[in-house]
């Protein structure tokens, strides 16, 4: 295929997100794409992007897999232009679905959607910040009231969303699944990352912001930490400075590294003989559905979709959501263990990709196309 070839007129479902420059988000598009696809549907993608800015890590991962997008460049304030692009997009490409995902394409599809097309969103959760970003998150809610289907990504989210006036009917809940990327050998992973061979790594996957609670990771491991053990970040944002500092404070203790930002973050989790996720708000955590396909315990907080996981995975160890002590003490009870539930994670791996794999995830979204659709009028899979 040419260099971003665009998409093709008549296409099954059109997925449309404005991304990060990595992010949970963006591998849910670039997986959700690319396991459709291989399901047999005629699926594209736009990408919302701004001028004067490098292509994203989502656009170089869907051409890099042939796979067919348009990317939509504006100023970052021009929502009216956007807004009209997209609509001559939907006249040209005559998608049956238009699954949108976060706030800017959410709003900004359903200003342009035109007759025909019925209107997916998938919610993968508030991280409410500032004023702007709460306004933000206000008119997604209710586009959601008006789009024909939400997808929330864990039980919690949906239920929040009910809250907020998101009818019922409308709201589904389908856990994010994640197609995990061949890991690295561990010794070639490690050394990549400056770790020992034989030390016992702790390691964290994100974006370095305050919903993901990198200064929770950094002191629940300053709190736990025990002889030979090493810390690891993988991961970049605002909080980069602040998290860099706070490791530079403490005297004694564990070694903590920062790698950075990396793409396919996931390759490396091959390095870890432990996941920490700190996160204080979560809905479906990707890191967590790759961890559990590559067969590495998990140290995580009791929110989102994660107890349910925990209840059917039994290498996942719980702590109370923003404890910093509790996840220290769940990352010692996982430690002090740690052969055990190794042997646990080994043995998930087939369970967790059966639960978090791409087939089923596929057809459980097949599920609520089906569902927005006029019976008997349109078969996506042309059947």
């Amino acid at each position: 295929m040419p260099r971003n070839a665009g998409a093709p007129a008549n296409v099954d479902v059109l997925h449309i997100i404005a991304p990060a420059p990595f992010g949970g988000a963006e591998r849910v598009v670039r997986d959700l794409c690319l396991s459709q696809r291989d399901a047999g549907y005629n699926v594209a993608a736009i990408v919302l992007g701004e001028v004067d800015r490098e292509r994203t890590w989502l656009e170089r991962s869907l051409e890099s897999a042939g796979f067919p997008f348009e990317t939509i460049r504006k100023r970052a304030s021009a929502y009216l232009a956007v807004s009209r692009a997209i609509r001559r997009r939907l006249r040209t490409m005559r998608p049956s679905v238009v699954h949108t995902h976060a706030y800017k394409a959410d709003v900004l599809t359903r200003l342009a959607l035109p007759p025909g097309p019925r209107h997916v969103i998938t919610a993968h959760g508030f991280t409410t910040g500032d004023r702007k970003n709460r306004l933000y998150e206000w008119l997604d809610r209710q586009v959601m009231k008006r789009a024909d289907a939400v997808i929330a990504v864990s039980t919690p989210l949906a239920e929040l969303l009910a809250g907020y006036g998101v009818p019922a009917a409308k709201l589904h809940c389908v856990s994010n699944a994640a197609i995990a990327p061949a890991p690295l050998p561990r010794k070639v992973a490690r050394s990549a990352l400056g770790l020992d061979d034989d030390s016992t790594v702790v390691g964290w996957i994100g974006r370095m912001s305050f919903e993901k609670g990198p200064d929770l990771f950094v002191e629940a491991l300053r709190q736990a930490w025990l002889e030979g053990m090493q810390g690891i970040l993988i991961g970049s944002g605002p909080m980069d400075e602040s998290v860099a500092q706070q490791i530079a404070a403490i005297r004694t203790g564990p070694d903590i590294r920062l790698a950075g930002a990396l793409e396919d973050a996931g390759r490396y989790l091959s390095a870890f003989d432990i996941l920490v996720l700190s996160s204080r708000t979560e809905g479906s955590p990707i890191v967590v559905a790759e961890a559990l396909q590559v067969g590495v315990p998990i140290v995580a907080p009791a929110i989102g979709d994660l107890p349910r996981l925990a209840q059917q995975l039994d290498s996942i160890q719980l702590a109370r959501p923003g404890d910093s002590a509790d996840l220290a003490a769940a990352l010692v009870r996982v430690e002090k263990d740690l052969p055990v539930y190794t042997q646990r994670a080994a043995r998930a791996r087939a369970d967790a990709l059966q639960l978090l794999g791409p087939a089923a995830w596929v057809e459980r979204i097949e599920q609520v196309y089906e569902s927005v659709l006029s019976s008997g009028a349109i078969d996506i899979l042309g059947g």
